[in-house]
């Protein structure tokens, strides 16, 4: 499991990357001043605050699964 969700977020995060270079060379302002602000944000925030930001902030906002009788939510 842990080799896969490596592989997939490494996949993911490459596919964003290049996504996000093609758009810089975008003719449209309003494009290229969203990918700026990505970036932007991205790169000047603690990587331990980007971890706690979608472990607390996002996590509270997905459904709560149940699994085998027991009531899972994504924050525990």
């Amino acid at each position: 499991m842990t080799l896969f969700l490596s592989v997939t977020t490494i996949m993911l995060s490459l596919v964003i990357g290049a996504a996000g270079a093609l758009m810089q060379g975008s003719p449209f302002k309003i494009v290229r001043l969203v990918i700026n602000v990505f970036v932007l944000v991205f790169r000047n925030t603690p990587p331990l605050v980007q971890i706690f930001f979608f472990y607390f902030g996002l996590g509270t906002m997905l459904p709560a699964v149940e699994t085998a009788g027991m009531r899972v939510s994504a924050a525990e």
